[in-house]
């Protein structure tokens, strides 16, 4: 009958705006029945499914969800998902309202956080819930980063300012280590007058290294030089610094021997450039 048909077409553009619509959120986004079942998911979900490593080609469409939270997926995930799944069956009971829950997500190249939020549908009809991930981890580092800025500042009203090499290794353990965990740590005073690079303080692979060993130098090209004279942070390639400073045409990159990533920070005071302080790391990605 042709009420039927546009009835049946009214519908179908229905459920295709409905899925667009999830599908343009950022957050991973699953429907469950009131057994728990997955019955709709959006791309963002699929997507972080398959990258992933998830082995299941319709990204859990049609399994219960509640047993997939109870399912450990590594090691110290037991009582995350025993929680998830705990707090799910509530809003699905109807005895809360909204259930969140934050936790981390580590994959074996990046540290993540996530935020999970249960809703229930409102009103009569089947009993379906909303199950929305969103990734936290820019504003965990972000907390953790400030927390850990603040430990530093603590630590540093406890040294003497004539007690230099202990607010160094404070600077070393407090930043380097716990911020970038940076095998590589240096303080150098930079010389105005001279235009000299001096080195006062150096870790090189986690271990204190006698700063004599790395004589004073005239500035010239390359992170360090660009950090002091436009008074700025530079994050750059240590291993193309080190090419062209020696014109060597070998492919250094990825090489376990030279640092893949570094961070050049100016240290001034009011009006004057101190020196720099700098760190490198073999990992291109930290």
């Amino acid at each position: 009958m042709p009420g039927s048909d546009v009835l049946g077409q009214g519908m179908r553009l229905s459920e295709r705006f409905v899925q667009s619509a999830l599908d343009a959120l950022s957050a991973h986004i699953a429907i469950l029945d009131e057994t728990g079942r997955i019955v709709a998911v959006n791309q963002p979900w699929i997507d972080f499914a398959i990258n992933n490593g998830s082995r299941d080609e319709n990204a859990y469409l049609g399994a219960n969800y509640l047993d997939v939270c109870e399912r450990p997926t590594r090691r110290g995930s037991e009582s995350v998902g025993k929680a998830a799944a705990d707090g799910i069956r509530a809003v699905i009971a109807g005895e809360r309202e909204v259930f969140t829950l934050e936790y981390d997500c580590h994959s074996p190249i990046k540290r993540r956080w996530f935020s999970v939020h249960v809703t229930r549908f409102r009103g009569e009809g089947p009993v379906r819930v909303v199950v929305a991930h969103e990734d936290i981890t820019q504003s965990r580092e972000s907390a953790e980063r400030l927390r850990l800025l603040h430990e530093i500042g603590t630590s540093l009203t406890t040294v003497g300012v004539n007690d230099p090499q202990l607010l160094y290794t404070i600077l070393y353990e407090q930043v380097a280590r716990r911020m970038f965990d940076a095998p590589h740590f240096v303080i150098a005073q930079y010389n105005t007058e001279t235009e000299t690079i001096i080195c006062e303080f150096a870790i090189v692979d986690n271990e204190v290294t006698d700063p004599t060993l790395f004589p004073p130098r005239k500035m010239g090209t390359g992170p360090i030089a660009e950090s002091i004279r436009q008074r700025r942070t530079v994050i750059d390639n240590p291993a193309e610094a080190h090419i062209a400073a020696h014109n060597d045409p070998s492919a250094l990159i990825g090489d376990e021997r030279i640092p893949q990533s570094g961070i050049y920070i100016p240290l001034i005071t009011g009006d004057r450039i101190y020196g720099v302080m700098t760190m490198q790391h073999y990992d291109a990605n930290v």
